[in-house]
């Protein structure tokens, strides 16, 4: 069994793996668990297809596959509203650019080919999670909360129409936060935040995130929900996995 480890972090991601080859599927489900991806996997297009869902993150999706081929379930993930913006990455042994080409115009966000280099997938999986994530937070110029609204706009915080000061860090934080239903990790909250190059603590995302909730108030600030192990989110629900 081959294992590369890129991060000790929990990644509260998770990942649908389908192909129809059993060794590939647990060579991937085994080294993206080991390095804190929660897995799915599916043995083929129609399979996977019965397993998407809105809590899947990413696909890694094979090409070659009986019943239903890569390229055509990309077009159904693609086709259906609740999993369109899922980022697909296909993991193939079509090596040629017209099979690339088809594969991008399938709807696919990477492509890779086989052999499989599990540093590189796991290089291409984290970069793809962060555009998926900087693009959904980047859309929503208007965000709202219980009684709290934001503006991107205009940098403005209002809860029941009174202006709550917030510095630039504070409000990139909530906005992020509010943006997407999940929990995000306190390396996730520092890259996306502060930025790849800048040296932050842990601790230092605890006091912003701390004084956040003092300044919304008590009401909103229980909102911002601290999973044990995970991390924080703003989250209409939670199951753990």
């Amino acid at each position: 069994m081959i294992m590369e480890k890129i991060s000790s972090k929990v990644n509260p991601y998770t990942i649908l793996i389908v192909d129809d080859e059993e060794d590939i599927r647990e060579l991937l489900e085994y080294n993206l668990n080991q390095n804190g991806y929660n897995t799915v996997t599916a043995t083929d297009g129609m399979d996977a297809l019965i397993k998407i869902n809105s809590k899947i993150d990413l696909v890694l999706l094979d090409v070659m596959m009986p019943n239903l081929d890569g390229y055509q379930t990309c077009q159904k993930i693609r086709g259906n509203l609740a999993t369109k913006n899922i980022p697909i990455i296909f993991l193939t042994a079509k090596d040629t650019e017209n099979n690339e080409i088809q594969g991008f115009q399938s709807g696919c966000d990477d492509y890779i080919v086989k052999p499989i280099s599990i540093k590189k997938i796991l290089v291409r999986i984290k970069n793809a999670l962060k555009k998926s994530t900087n693009t959904a937070y980047s859309k929503e110029q208007n965000l709202s909360f219980g009684k709290i609204s934001i503006n991107k706009d205009t940098h403005q915080v209002l809860l029941n129409d009174k202006k709550i000061k917030l510095t630039k860090t504070e409000f990139s934080l909530l906005s992020l936060l509010v943006s997407k239903n999940k929990v995000f990790t306190r390396q996730e909250l520092i890259d996306l935040v502060w930025g790849d190059n800048v040296i932050i603590s842990d601790r230092s995302v605890d006091v912003h995130i701390r004084n956040i909730r003092i300044k919304i108030g008590k009401q909103h600030g229980d909102m911002i929900k601290t999973i044990s192990g995970k991390g924080y989110g703003i989250i209409e629900s939670y199951e753990p996995n």
